[in-house]
């Protein structure tokens, strides 16, 4: 299940305290509306600059994704290259320019999505070549060497994780989801109020939420990341106790 930008926005507004001063049913207004920009504190973060830290700390949290093996987690980011043939270069993005970011998922024959297998240069140079029609019995072999790529069938394609700066920033500014698995919006929550921290104001709180997400990052890397149940209001930094659910 992805997240819902504005669902970021809130819970750091909340929890820094940056909506406009109000009564109870003044802040209940300002949490519930539909664009969270419009209801923010802009003396303690500017709109835009609030949008900068979410974009960047989702892709932040995206490259420990495409760097990591939990299949579940990198389904979120998943892309795929166009067609390669043999000697072509590794693709660096897929037909929409989403650049490829992290590790391969792997390469595939295009012509029936079956997994290459990776072998030494000289060995699929020689398969390739065939002299003499020596092997009776295709194989799918594939060698990487510098940036390009060489294999023994027609074509073949990448897998792997995605992320698009431009892509992600429309998608912030029409109220839309991010691609994130929802199990990470607390571990995205605390990243973004680590980074808010300025002139003195949320300096004690901030360096709480990066304690927290240092924890949390170890745990995406290690493929055991978990739901946090952050506290509903500004902490008091000594005494905040976050529940791990």
């Amino acid at each position: 299940m992805s997240i819902a930008y504005q669902r970021i926005a809130r819970a750091v507004a909340l929890r820094a305290d940056m909506f406009i001063d109000g009564d109870k049913a003044a802040r209940e207004t300002a949490y519930t509306t539909a664009t969270v920009a419009t209801q923010l504190d802009s003396a303690l973060v500017p709109p835009s600059a609030l949008k900068q830290d979410i974009l960047a700390i989702e892709q932040e949290i995206a490259e420990i994704i495409a760097n990591s093996t939990n299949a579940m987690y990198r389904a979120a980011l998943a892309i795929q290259s166009a067609n390669v043939a043999s000697g072509g270069n590794v693709p660096t993005a897929n037909g929409s320019s989403v650049p490829f970011i992290g590790t391969f998922d792997g390469v595939f024959d295009s012509a029936d999505n079956t997994p290459m297998r990776e072998m030494p240069l000289q060995v699929v140079l020689r398969r390739a070549a065939n002299p003499n029609s020596t092997w009776k019995v295709a194989v799918r072999y594939f060698a990487i060497e510098g940036t390009k790529i060489f294999h023994t069938t027609t074509n073949v394609y990448f897998r792997g994780c995605g992320w698009l700066y431009t892509t992600q920033s429309a998608a912030y500014d029409a109220n839309g989801d991010s691609p994130l698995p929802s199990v990470l919006e607390g571990l995205w929550v605390c990243k973004v109020l680590a980074r808010l921290a300025q002139n003195g104001w949320f300096v004690p709180e901030a360096q709480w939420y990066q304690n927290l997400a240092a924890e949390q990052t170890a745990a995406l890397i290690q493929g055991r990341a978990q739901m946090l149940a952050l506290p509903d209001q500004p902490i008091k930094a000594a005494s905040a106790e976050p529940v791990a659910g």
